[in-house]
């Protein structure tokens, strides 16, 4: 068989999977912390309906926001907590 004069380029295969999404921080977790926080939450809802409404506030700030003012928020967060529960 001969040459072709004017072979054809070869090129590289496009990818046949989708690429890799990159994981959020929840599933980074484990399952035994996922239904533990889930299960929390459950229960602050029972309790106190506004005290898990202002949670849900806080992390839609958190997902909405940049990264350095997330961190500033669940830094606070993470104080008020602490002060709450007897800690310095």
């Amino acid at each position: 068989m001969t040459r072709h004069r004017n072979p054809r380029q070869r090129l590289p295969k496009p990818p046949t999977r989708r690429p890799r999404r990159p994981r959020t921080a929840m599933e980074h977790w484990n399952v035994r912390d996922r239904r533990e926080l889930s299960d929390a939450f459950h229960a602050l809802v029972r309790q106190n309906p506004r005290a898990a409404s202002a949670v849900l506030d806080a992390l839609q700030i958190v997902a909405t926001s940049n990264r350095r003012r997330a961190m500033l928020l669940v830094e606070a967060a993470a104080t008020v907590v602490g002060s709450i529960r007897g800690r310095s």
